[in-house]
């Protein structure tokens, strides 16, 4: 895309949150990966579905920004507050380094205080949120 298309992937990632994502969006399902129950992070409810992030995410989420000085995390990754949200019309998101389904079965069982603990948060990109939902549970190495 970057080199032969006439949009660059962030609209992908603005819209639907990756190519894979616009693919099955227009009824398709995305070749050389595997689908469904044979793809490796395939969850029976994905966590990106759940509504609900419990009473204490809003006050979790700010407190993870701050301390993240609003800026991506993710090495090399120079991506602040305002630059993102100009560019994408929203801000950097919060991501959950153990993935809420590690919290609980479903919404109505998942253990927020645990989830929600700023050790378990980290402040990333929209265009890097994907490459830490790759490592949950584990944290990218920040050296």
């Amino acid at each position: 895309m970057k080199d032969h298309g006439e949009f660059s992937h962030r609209p992908y990632f603005t819209r639907w949150e990756g190519w894979q994502a616009a693919i099955r969006a227009v009824g398709y399902e995305p070749v050389g990966r595997p689908a469904g129950s044979d793809h490796h992070n395939w969850k029976e409810q994905p966590v990106h579905e759940w509504r609900e992030y419990g009473d204490n995410w809003d006050e979790q989420r700010q407190k993870a920004l701050e301390r993240d000085n609003y800026t991506c995390q993710t090495p090399g990754c120079e991506w602040a507050q305002e630059a993102h949200r100009e560019e994408f019309r929203r801000g950097l998101h919060v991501h959950h380094i153990r993935p809420l389904s590690a919290f609980g079965m479903d919404e109505s069982e998942v253990n927020f205080v645990l989830a929600n603990r700023l050790d378990n948060l980290v402040t990333v990109c929209i265009e890097h949120h994907h490459l830490w939902e790759r490592a949950s549970p584990l944290r990218l190495d920040m050296r």
